[in-house]
């Protein structure tokens, strides 16, 4: 038999991440007949039900003290022809100046009359 794994599984308690310059992350919305959504909430502000949201960088994992976010990469979460919506992205953590951390390069577009996802970092 395999040896008992060393952690736990489930979550982990937050921690620093880091989407390095070379990284891509794409969620982006696939054919469908009303148009291929991103995972979004439908509204014009994230939610902060992770079960809508597109992208989830936890960091802090409901600590106070935030680990860092860093996005050197690229995240696309567009939304699909034809009308998609663009998904949403959370970081939850803090850049590196102490604040909430910047989205970095991100493309959260929408086809057609599909709405643009949102960002939120808290």
């Amino acid at each position: 038999p395999p040896p008992p794994p060393t952690t736990p599984p489930g979550p982990t308690v937050g921690g620093n991440i880091t989407l390095e310059a070379d990284g891509l992350i794409d969620v982006s919305g696939g054919p469908g007949d009303i148009g291929g959504n991103a995972r979004n909430d439908g509204t014009s502000h994230v939610s902060t039900d992770e079960e809508v949201t597109s992208v989830v960088f936890d960091g802090d994992s409901g600590s106070t003290h935030g680990a860092y976010i860093v996005n050197n990469g690229m995240i696309i979460a567009r939304g699909a022809s034809h009308d998609g919506a663009g998904g949403d992205v959370i970081f939850h953590g803090r850049g590196v100046d102490q604040r909430d951390p910047p989205p970095g390069r991100q493309d959260r577009s929408g086809d057609g009359t599909g709405r643009p996802g949102d960002y939120l970092s808290d």
